[in-house]
């Protein structure tokens, strides 16, 4: 129920964003939206993936690389291809998991440490 709940609280103030004349714009626009921020987070990925691989230096391959780096370099190139307004409000939705994140953490720093491994979140 708090799924249902949280995607209709985000997907309201979107479809005020979003108020096109027409339908399809404005379910073209949600669909730009959405995508973009599954980019973000395929970016961050991507980056993650690069720190690791540094991290271990001599351990990765060639291909993991070129996998890392093409990767990253197709979100940045999207990103950069995308105008302005898509990526503000895109950017909004990633950076809304934010507080959500910071009270899990700290939520999680209270608790002793054996009582940890049953967190429900």
């Amino acid at each position: 129920k708090w799924g249902i709940l949280t995607s209709c609280s985000g997907i309201i103030p979107l479809l005020f964003l979003t108020a096109n004349e027409s339908l399809a714009q404005q379910i073209n626009s949600i669909i730009d939206f959405s995508v973009m921020a599954f980019l973000f987070v395929y970016l961050m990925c991507c980056l993650a993936f690069l720190k690791l691989l540094i991290q271990k230096k001599l351990q990765c391959s060639l291909i993991q690389w070129t996998f890392g780096l093409v990767a990253s370099g197709f979100c940045l190139w999207i990103m950069y291809e995308t105008p302005v307004k898509i990526l503000a409000i895109a950017s909004l939705f990633v950076l809304s998991g934010l507080p959500l994140y910071l009270f899990w953490y700290i939520r999680t720093k209270q608790q002793p440490l054996l009582d940890r491994t049953n967190t429900e979140f």
